[in-house]
């Protein structure tokens, strides 16, 4: 499958001397509905496999109970869009971080809860069976990426900074070391160094509208970064995903009407029982 599987272009944007920047931009919109609908169908790894740039072969399954769950998670519940879109940025900030993964990167598969609070993303480079590096994730869609970079990305990200929240990465890490195919007696000792803040990267992800996407404007949304003491400015990455709209609510309306579509589209499959050799 060529590059066209890409739905987002990835780029290296200025932001300031604290940390780096990464700008997102829409390449295909249909694309990414698809894959949104994908992850909502709770196979996100048919998408990862997609975005390396392989055909996946036989189709996602369609089975009628994963359809009718992955319509809720798209669908607003009540009147505040903010759980629906927060789920939907959250899998766009992990399609935007799988289109640059490497050899060796293991990623936590995005949440396929609208309400699930807690770690948004973690990503791993393992090398010669331990953690090089580990990047935790903060994703949030906000009509004041400002304001809530402020108060709620950096306390998440502090929390993490003065070991606060050190079981739940631990946890996290021996996860994705098992996917690293370490042996059962090394991963304990290996996701240790999930704590080590050396080898420790944040990536704050903020979908932001065109008027707040240039260098001056991201500067301000990120400003405060530098709080995450003892750090160089490569372990601070501020993101932002450009909605090509001054109007962020009914873009993201928009992109879950096109995924539920893909949703409904799905076939059901049917996964041959094995059988004994």
């Amino acid at each position: 499958m060529a590059d066209n599987s890409k739905p987002l272009i990835v780029e290296d944007v200025a932001i300031n001397a604290h940390c780096l920047g990464e700008q997102w931009t829409l390449l295909d919109f249909d694309r990414l509905a698809y894959l949104v609908a994908v992850i909502a169908l709770g196979q996100a790894q048919h998408v990862a496999v997609v975005l390396a740039g392989l055909d996946p072969g036989s189709p996602v399954l369609g089975l009628a109970e994963l359809k009718a769950q992955a319509n809720t998670v798209l669908t607003v519940a009540g009147t505040d869009p903010w759980q629906r879109d927060g789920f939907i940025f959250e899998a766009i900030s992990w399609i935007a971080a799988q289109q640059r993964a490497g050899p060796g990167d293991f990623m936590r598969d995005p949440h396929v809860k609208s309400t699930t609070q807690g770690l948004d993303g973690l990503l791993i480079h393992v090398e010669n069976g331990a953690i090089a590096q580990s990047t935790i994730f903060e994703d949030k869609c906000s009509g004041e990426p400002k304001k809530i970079f402020a108060a709620q990305v950096m306390k998440s990200f502090q929390d993490y900074h003065l070991a606060k929240r050190s079981a739940e990465l631990l946890a996290a890490a021996g996860e994705l070391l098992r996917q690293a195919n370490l042996p059962s007696v090394a991963v304990p000792k290996a996701a240790a160094a999930i704590l080590d803040l050396k080898k420790r990267r944040y990536r704050a992800s903020l979908a932001v509208t065109p008027d707040v996407d240039s260098e001056v404007a991201r500067a301000s949304v990120f400003t405060g970064y530098e709080k995450l003491a003892g750090l160089t400015a490569d372990q601070r990455l501020g993101a932002v995903f450009q909605i090509p709209t001054d109007k962020l609510r009914p873009w993201f309306d928009a992109l879950a009407t096109a995924a539920r579509a893909h949703v409904d589209a799905q076939t059901e499959t049917t996964i041959a029982e094995p059988t004994n050799v």
